[in-house]
């Protein structure tokens, strides 16, 4: 994940007037990217378009070095003891990483008014399937707020625990 801002000094809504900007016969350089953003599930690409005199310009001011690098020289540079090099503290970095896991109930519903009435000690019956007190239905566990594996309500060393039993199918949502 990079964290970017971008600056501009126009923005175009008719992008119909952009797109003949060049002529379909000029040479352009594409960079694409992925791009999800933080605050949404969707995700895209994102191209930009650089005309051959921009690039040029550019690589005008590049350093020579810079320059000289092919993409063959680069891919054969890299052995798989450079491509292992870091292994071991990615693994261990990963390995730390804390996960959000929420048990979530199954769903009830009820009217607006009866939800308008609720306060500090109302109880919520759920609609869930009990045989000899226990809850059948299965809870389901999130991580990091998706529906990942379905558990089972219960308790372990004095504490109330959650079984995991299986993964979540999407006829469970």
């Amino acid at each position: 994940d990079i964290a970017f801002t971008i600056n501009s000094d126009s923005f175009e809504h008719q992008v119909n007037e952009v797109k003949n900007v060049l002529s379909p016969h000029d040479t352009v350089m594409v960079v694409q990217f992925d791009v999800k953003p933080m605050f949404a599930e969707a995700a895209g690409h994102l191209s930009i378009c650089y005309p051959v005199d921009v690039v040029e310009s550019i690589m005008a001011d590049a350093p020579a070095e810079l320059l000289n690098v092919s993409i063959a020289d680069v891919t054969d540079s890299v052995n798989e003891e450079e491509d292992n090099q870091y292994k071991p503290q990615v693994q261990e970095r990963v390995s730390k990483a804390e996960v959000e896991i929420r048990a979530v109930f199954p769903k009830t519903i009820m009217s607006l008014n009866q939800l308008k009435a609720l306060h500090k000690g109302c109880v919520i019956e759920l609609d869930v399937l009990v045989e000899n007190k226990r809850i059948v239905d299965p809870v389901i566990l999130e991580l990091e707020g998706k529906p990942k594996l379905l558990g089972k309500l219960g308790q372990m060393r004095e504490k109330r625990a959650v079984m995991i039993s299986g993964p979540v199918e999407d006829e469970d949502l």
